[in-house]
């Protein structure tokens, strides 16, 4: 099973409702499950969901839970290929083994696409909306273009194939990997690589480094292009969504709010639109202007006022 931490969060104490406040919330989530992207673990999003407290409708009780993928964090990679549709159903499992029902995924970059993958191959009412933060559910190598570069001039196969061809062998803290990790990549910025070596932890004081994440396995998928978009690869019994043998069939009816960041490249508008609301219909696209690729924590505030109205008070 993924490791979750879980967060119970408390809207202000309810007055008298309307009737129509009263529906709202009988039709919103019932838990919120959120999935960190590519070099991340369960602590990514914890504040923005933290957040979303002080947000909720009166007498709101959201239970949060914040997942580590396959590969990262306390999640150990799979014996198989590590791919976004086993990430996916990884994901499905768990929130079955935890019981959940009508739960709202959240998801940013690579938690994005396994998000919007577990959502088209969900049994039916397992998952009642989905908010995903500037990716779209297309194959980003099949594409003409190179890759966005992720850290300096790398983009995600090369930094990824960087960090694990980094020798650890004698270095006795993050700052002296970051200082060869520069050396040997100088395009990557003190807060670029800052932000990568967050995943390296010593295993005693002063004791040697290592990862938190399963670097070299994470390596080889995209160097193999495994790791990437796709739709379920089999139909799940009383699946939520239409399908057929054509995987372009797969369909997720609820709701969906979907988050771009005006200067990220991860989202074209004119290229993903289409593929985008061929899975999912009902899919609102919002875009985020003067952020990146991680608009969640540079504008926290106004994404977190857009998914409570979104998914808690329409």
């Amino acid at each position: 099973m993924l490791p979750f931490d879980r967060l119970v969060l408390c809207g202000a104490p309810a007055a008298s409702a309307s009737a129509a406040a009263a529906a709202a919330a009988a039709a919103a989530p019932a838990a919120l499950v959120a999935v960190h992207g590519m070099l991340g673990d369960r602590s990514s999003l914890r504040d923005f969901c933290k957040g979303l407290e002080p947000l909720l409708p009166p007498g709101r009780v959201l239970k949060v839970y914040l997942v580590d993928l396959p590969g990262h964090g306390g999640s150990g990679a799979p014996e198989g290929p590590l791919t976004v549709p086993g990430m996916a159903a990884a994901l499905l499992q768990l929130l079955q083994q935890q019981q959940l029902e009508n739960v709202l995924l959240l998801g940013h970059s690579l938690g994005g696409q396994v998000c919007m993958c577990a959502a088209l191959g969900a049994p039916q009412g397992l998952v009642g909306g989905l908010c995903v933060i500037d990716i779209s559910p297309i194959n980003y190598f099949e594409q003409q273009q190179q890759l966005p570069a992720v850290a300096g001039a790398l983009d995600i196969v090369l930094l990824l194939q960087a960090l694990a061809a980094l020798d650890l062998t004698g270095l006795q803290s993050p700052a002296a990997a970051l200082l060869l990790l520069q050396q040997q990549h100088p395009s990557i910025s003190d807060a670029d690589g800052a932000f990568l070596l967050q995943q390296l932890q010593q295993t005693a004081p002063g004791g040697p480094l290592q990862w938190r994440m399963a670097v070299g396995p994470l390596s080889s998928a995209l160097q193999r292009r495994e790791l990437c978009w796709g739709p379920p690869e089999a139909p799940t019994s009383n699946s939520s969504s239409s399908s057929s043998s054509s995987s372009s069939s797969w369909v997720f009816g609820g709701p969906v709010l979907l988050f771009k960041g005006s200067k990220s490249p991860w989202i074209d508008l004119k290229r993903d639109t289409n593929q985008i609301l061929s899975f999912f219909p009902k899919a609102k696209i919002e875009v985020i202007q003067d952020a990146g690729h991680s608009p969640h924590k540079e504008q926290p505030l106004l994404l977190q006022q857009q998914l409570i109205q979104f998914f808690f008070k329409n």
